[in-house]
């Protein structure tokens, strides 16, 4: 073996995670354009500069920690029962930022704006404060969670 191929294998072992910026954009992917999700994108960050005194970009990772779930419900096959029943599992970190991300855009709908960007903005800006639409539901989603998964956690333990 040459010394070429062991440095191919030494940089291929690890895969690059992608930039929380690169996720919004192809969350927001308009018609297929690469090019109008980045200007969407900036204006959504111009909006953001009006709306707070801080850097728009830390307001905006505030709002992805509000609002990303840590948790959710995987459905596992049970041998004894020979049933399906719900489990707690912990997301990923880059797994929760996506569905944030979701949420946030999903829930920019709501917010009152004739522009795509400044909907988005309000909603980056009020999930930041914690007290948005995403917000809420994502603490519906965590709430759901912990009720489908503790009766189990309760027939576990002994009495």
């Amino acid at each position: 073996m040459s010394r070429h191929a062991i440095k191919k294998r030494r940089y291929t072992k690890y895969k690059k995670q992608p930039f929380i910026l690169d996720i919004l954009r192809n969350k927001i992917m308009l018609g297929g354009s690469k090019t109008k999700s980045k200007f969407c994108i900036l204006e959504i960050f111009k909006e953001l500069s009006k709306l707070s005194k801080q850097n728009s970009f830390l307001v905006f990772l505030k709002a992805i920690y509000n609002v990303s779930p840590r948790i959710r419900v995987v459905q596992e096959f049970d041998l004894k029962a020979l049933k399906l029943k719900p489990v707690k599992e912990q997301l990923l970190r880059i797994k929760s930022v996506r569905m944030g991300i979701a949420l946030l855009l999903k829930n920019s709908k709501t917010q009152k704006g004739s522009k795509f960007a400044s909907r988005c903005a309000l909603e980056i800006f009020e999930a930041s404060l914690g007290r948005g639409a995403s917000v809420k539901k994502k603490i519906e989603l965590e709430k759901s969670v912990l009720k489908k998964t503790e009766k189990d956690q309760f027939a576990i333990l002994p009495v």
